[in-house]
């Protein structure tokens, strides 16, 4: 079995606890925690960590930096999977956008690169 490692990357509580207790189910994912910063640190901390997958706040994205950008710069082959405590939906980049309404189809994108019925 390959495990993938994935960077959890958020600041509010309740959705990091959501987001880990989702993800720490599946034993073929090395779980990363990380309390969320800014996003230099995120580029930092991806960099060094070089996960499979990340799952960060909305709101390190929409910073004045083109995070998304560098990121894929340094980690081409990273899925960064988008949460916002605000709205119910996760947004998947995988060098696009992919919106996701089911945690299945999360598990699925960071297992394989998955990409819901919808865009196949």
């Amino acid at each position: 079995m390959i495990v993938k490692k994935v960077l959890v990357y958020i600041d509010d509580t309740l959705l990091k606890t959501g987001v880990t207790s989702l993800i720490s189910k599946y034993k073929e994912f090395e779980l990363v925690v990380m309390h969320a910063q800014t996003p230099q640190h995120l580029l930092e901390a991806s960099t060094q960590l070089k996960p499979d997958a990340i799952i960060v706040e909305r709101k390190f994205l929409n910073s004045q930096e083109d995070v998304l950008g560098l990121l894929y710069k340094c980690l081409s082959n990273t899925r960064v999977i988008t949460v916002d405590e605000q709205d119910n939906l996760l947004h998947v980049y995988i060098h696009f956008g992919i919106p996701v309404t089911q945690s299945s189809d999360l598990i699925g994108i960071i297992r394989s690169g998955y990409k819901p019925n919808f865009y196949q």
